[in-house]
């Protein structure tokens, strides 16, 4: 069958599995190694390796399919045998001629005693009585002290539990041949000296479920490329690469060699992310499937069982042959059959509970209506949770005009955008609102109002828009007041009532923090930990900004007893930004960093452009609090920049004030008051921002001499602040 039957394999020197040796080291001899895994993880590699690196002696049996005759097994058991006797007992080889099934212990015992006797490639033998016999008469026959390996892609009839207690024995299987994700980094690291960073070892298990074979086409592919990098690993082009050149491999190996009845089976599996026994015994009928499904694992065929109760099973198949069944099953499979089957898991996964696989099955199998009713169910408990990310991949599958046609699609949809979206969010908003209100929809009627206005607010929206929206709320509030139900949609608008009257200094502080009061009692009802923080980090802000430091304390205190994960990520920076202003008024200006540092993190890892105009306020006060007038030039110029890209004259007129202020700190009165007069002259500003400017103007001109001047800018700003009840500004105009 070969020239030299006893011959090891070529073995590539990068390949060196160190956890699996030492594995290998602990048998004990005379040992019995059973390798049984997929085709190509590596099998007949690891063992020659591990015999290599012991310098240990070896007769290396490769089977093939004319094995499965018992005359040709025998003939080339004896060859292989024969070759590792030493050459001058030509009477030991002579009695090898002719061997019948009764002579296996008789050959083995003609080997030397530290000899490792290797059968690769048992699987195409078979797993019949004859050769389970055989088995036993080679494990009963092994040499003293050397091992038997048996590498198979098919489990083996051993019964090696007796060896076991005594450490003579050891079974590996796919999971322990796979590679782990340090281990992927290493294979890289030793074929290509490129240092993968650790996402990038995660991002190639997902992949490959740690294949052997699929990281060395990976290898050989990097060989081609122009450029060896991570990027260049993780490229689109290179998954489909990848996929091409494993489906081909699997296709001849696993796929094609496989009977009908199973190439039915594998192909209708693979449109499934997992195969619960139920679904399948559905499909297939219940003997067919838990036949089909056990010979499938106890072949190797790149599936594997997940745990499952007694009785039942849940089948997991490697992502990169799914991919080439998934490829197959559009030809092999008709459009009413994938349909069908498709439809079928999305009603289990809806009668087990699994929301979510149902509306997926469905998404695929077209039926947009189905999908449409469970994306909406999804879609509300991930608002609830704060997971706004997690919608966008479901709606984006539904058609736009699907969506327009139904108002609770749309409102998820905006809600998804809700902070980064804009004014075009706001309008989406609305035009939900009012469907649900023309439907007399009373929840989505709230929850499309409470997302508007906080859109609105994070969007720097002036009190004069959100003041008919804050009225409308407080009319809906009213108006359900004794209704027991929307208990959520409630505290969601009761919040964001508190959230834009706050967000107004010229607001009603005490009837912010009463809607903020309301939003955490049903928040406690409902038991939502995310509702309670976000409103206690809104009124923390809220009091920072009107003046009630020792309040904002108390309620800071308050907040942290809350996790970081309670809150959703906007919220937390909220909560930073009250901190930061709060450690700077009380000239805690190292802790005003640290909150400083925390809340451009939180800017930079969720995007929450929104909030960075007031990042950079911040940051200008405590560049003016250390005299670092050269770093908050930049920053007035940066926040100018930010105002103009935002179109926000509210964030342009910050500009001009922390520029002022920054001049009036280094005297540079004429300056300063030019940069205010600049801030004062843009149109649209809120009466207490004017008010503000006001305040700043009267300080200059009091330092110029300018009394009446000055008096009259502050007798203005006083009346504004007094009116509000803004007593931290009127005390500080009342003193100038």
């Amino acid at each position: 069958m070969k020239p030299n039957p006893a011959s090891g394999p070529l073995l590539p020197s990068i390949v060196h599995r160190p956890r699996l040796h030492r594995l290998l080291a602990r048998v004990a001899a005379p040992g019995i190694i059973a390798v049984s895994a997929q085709a190509a993880q590596g099998k007949t590699t690891l063992i020659g390796d591990y015999i290599n690196r012991r310098g240990a002696r070896a007769c290396w049996m490769r089977l093939g399919p004319a094995d499965a005759a018992p005359g040709t097994f025998l003939r080339h058991l004896s060859e292989c045998v024969a070759s590792g006797i030493p050459h001058g007992d030509p009477a030991a080889k002579a009695r090898h001629k002719n061997p019948g099934p009764e002579h296996i212990a008789e050959l083995i015992a003609g080997l030397p005693p530290d000899i490792h006797l290797v059968f690769d490639g048992w699987h195409r033998i078979g797993a019949t009585s004859v050769y389970s016999e055989w088995i036993d008469a080679i494990v009963a026959a092994r040499p003293a002290r050397g091992n038997v390996y048996f590498l198979s892609r098919e489990d083996l009839p051993l019964a090696l539990q007796r060896l076991r207690v005594r450490r003579q024995a050891l079974l590996l299987g796919d999971h322990d041949l796979a590679f782990s994700e340090d281990e992927i980094v290493a294979f890289f690291e030793a074929t290509h000296a490129l240092r993968l960073k650790a996402e990038g070892g995660k991002a190639l298990h997902r992949l490959t479920a740690g294949w052997a074979g699929g990281l060395v086409i990976l290898a050989e592919e990097l060989q081609r490329a122009s450029k060896t990098s991570d990027a260049s690993l993780a490229s689109p082009a290179m998954r489909e690469r990848l996929q091409t050149e494993a489906g081909r491999y699997l296709g001849e190996e696993v796929f094609q060699p496989q009977p009908r009845a199973m190439r039915a089976f594998l192909t209708r599996a693979a449109l499934f992310d997992a195969i619960p026994a139920a679904l399948m015994r559905k499909l297939f009928g219940v003997q067919a499937a838990d036949r089909l499904a056990s010979e499938a694992v106890r072949q190797h065929l790149f599936v594997a069982f997940d745990p499952a109760p007694p009785g039942s099973w849940t089948l997991r198949m490697n992502p990169l042959l799914r991919a080439y069944l998934a490829a197959r099953a559009q030809t092999d499979l008709s459009a009413k059959d994938r349909k069908r089957m498709l439809t079928e898991a999305a009603r289990h996964c809806r009668e087990q509970g699994d929301i979510r696989s149902a509306a997926d099955y469905y998404l695929r199998a077209g039926d947009l209506a189905a999908a449409a009713r469970l994306v909406t169910t999804i879609g509300m408990e991930r608002l609830v949770e704060g997971r706004f990310a997690d919608i966008t991949p479901w709606t984006a599958r539904l058609p736009s005009t699907h969506i327009r046609e139904d108002p609770w699609l749309s409102l998820l949809q905006a809600a998804a955008y809700r902070i980064q979206g804009g004014r075009r969010t706001v309008a989406e908003l609305q035009n939900a609102g009012d469907a649900f209100r023309r439907s007399k929809h009373v929840r989505g009627q709230m929850l499309a109002l409470a997302y508007r206005i906080e859109t609105a607010v994070f969007n720097g929206y002036t009190p004069e828009i959100l003041a008919p929206w804050l009225a409308e709320a407080e009319a809906l509030l009213q108006a359900t007041r004794t209704l027991p139900h929307f208990t959520y949609a409630k505290a969601l608008l009761w919040q964001q009532l508190g959230f834009g009257i706050l967000a107004d200094p010229g607001g009603d502080l005490h009837k912010g923090l009463s809607a903020c009061e309301n939003a955490v009692v049903l928040g406690k009802r409902i038991g939502s930990r995310h509702l309670v923080a976000n409103t206690h980090a809104i009124a923390a802000r809220g009091h920072v900004q009107f003046g009630e430091f020792d309040q904002a304390r108390e309620r800071l205190k308050v907040v942290r007893c809350f996790d970081d994960d309670d809150f959703f990520a906007e919220y937390g920076a909220l909560r930073n930004l009250a901190a930061c202003h709060l450690a700077l008024i009380e000239a805690r200006a190292t802790d005003a960093e640290a909150k400083l540092k925390a809340l451009q993190d939180a800017i930079d890892r969720w995007g929450l452009i929104c909030l960075y105009p007031s990042f950079l306020e911040v940051t200008g006060l405590i560049q003016i609090h250390h005299k670092a007038y050269g770093a908050l030039e930049k920053t007035q110029r940066h926040l100018h920049d930010v105002a103009v890209l935002l179109n926000d004259p509210a964030y342009r007129a910050a500009g001009y004030w922390l520029a002022g202020l920054g001049n009036y700190h280094q005297g540079h009165f004429n300056q300063a008051l030019s940069l205010i007069r600049q801030a004062v002259a843009i149109p649209g500003l809120s009466i207490v921002k004017q008010a503000r400017n006001r305040l700043m103007m009267g300080f200059i001109t009091m330092n110029t001499a300018a009394l009446a001047e000055a008096d009259r800018h502050l007798s203005s700003a006083l009346r504004i602040f007094a009116e509000r009840g803004l007593s931290l500004y009127a005390c500080a105009a009342q003193i100038g």
